[in-house]
């Protein structure tokens, strides 16, 4: 596994920037942040992947600037290559991001996650395009979360080979 130098969070130029904004913003507001992210190519284009992360870090920020001071709160980003699955021709890659949060999170009937805001007419739609957007590229997405431990956790998979990554 390579690993990106010590001034750079991803060798995405563009995802590096957008990291290292948030990572920023978040860092003076008192949220412990530790993002590496080496990225090898990647069957998905490159603006589906920003549209993806900009869609998780303003989930992200929403969930760490609503805890309650006192607790910890952080945000962790890192990838991982995986085997490919027996019978599967090429190798997957998967992209987790793991942020603290207040243990507030509302489900409905099919255990689908809803937005904790008021207006869910215009809000709550972001990990539903997160996951149209990963399936469109043959990727998933998958979400867990622990109430009492107060974690979020995203995984993204998505195949390697033939990526349109920078």
């Amino acid at each position: 596994t390579q690993r990106v130098d010590s001034g750079t969070l991803c060798n995405w130029k563009i995802l590096n920037y957008i990291l290292a904004r948030e990572k920023t913003y978040l860092e003076e507001r008192g949220v412990r942040c530790q993002i590496a992210l080496w990225i090898p190519d990647i069957q998905v284009k490159e603006e589906d992947l920003y549209l993806v992360f900009l869609n998780l870090l303003h989930n992200c920020r929403e969930a760490l600037l609503r805890q309650d001071g006192a607790e910890e709160r952080y945000l962790e980003i890192w990838g991982e290559e995986e085997p490919a699955e027996t019978g599967e021709g090429s190798e997957r890659f998967a992209i987790y991001l793991e942020n603290s949060f207040s243990g507030e999170i509302l489900l409905n009937d099919r255990k689908e996650i809803m937005s904790v805001k008021d207006d869910k007419v215009n809000h709550g739609l972001g990990l539903k395009i997160v996951r149209s957007i990963l399936e469109q590229n043959g990727g998933t997405a998958e979400y867990r979360f622990d109430r009492e431990e107060k974690y979020f956790l995203v995984k993204l998979t998505l195949e390697e080979g033939a990526g349109n990554g920078s």
